[in-house]
């Protein structure tokens, strides 16, 4: 007599592929963009990727010195015939805080976003001229 064994192709990869720990469900895990910041004689840029987030859930603000970007990527529908053997991307809200250098005009602020990338620009001041202060006695 023998035994009949179900073999899943897809199992099989998983595991080919899988190093240490299994990993984490998409619900497990938490994410943030990666940003690039650079700076100009004029300002400073931040990049951030935002793949598969909509612009209407992204939020930017300025708080006690702190530039906070956060929002939400969305998990898409699901379809009922559609089974997944792998998640990876992760899903839900995310929320990334960045201290402001001084010389910062925090109100020229400008976002834009385009193609998955929320490219932020904050204008520099006018540098300080230093002002002699006459001490009485």
């Amino acid at each position: 007599m023998s035994n009949l064994v179900s073999w899943n192709p897809f199992e099989e990869f998983d595991n080919f592929f899988r190093v240490g720990k299994p990993l984490a469900s998409a619900s497990q895990r938490q994410w943030a963009p990666v940003v690039d910041i650079s700076e100009t004689k004029d300002g400073y840029v931040i990049h951030a990727e935002l793949p598969a987030v909509k612009k209407e859930d992204i939020k930017l603000r300025i708080e006690k010195g702190l530039l906070v970007l956060e929002g939400e990527r969305r998990h898409e529908k699901k379809e009922e015939s559609e089974q997944f053997h792998r998640v990876e991307r992760s899903y839900g809200g995310f929320q990334r805080t960045f201290a402001l250098p001084d010389g910062v005009d925090e109100s020229h602020l400008d976002a834009e976003y385009k193609d998955g990338v929320l490219t932020i620009k904050i204008k520099k001041t006018e540098p300080q001229v230093s002002k002699l202060i006459n001490i009485k006695s």
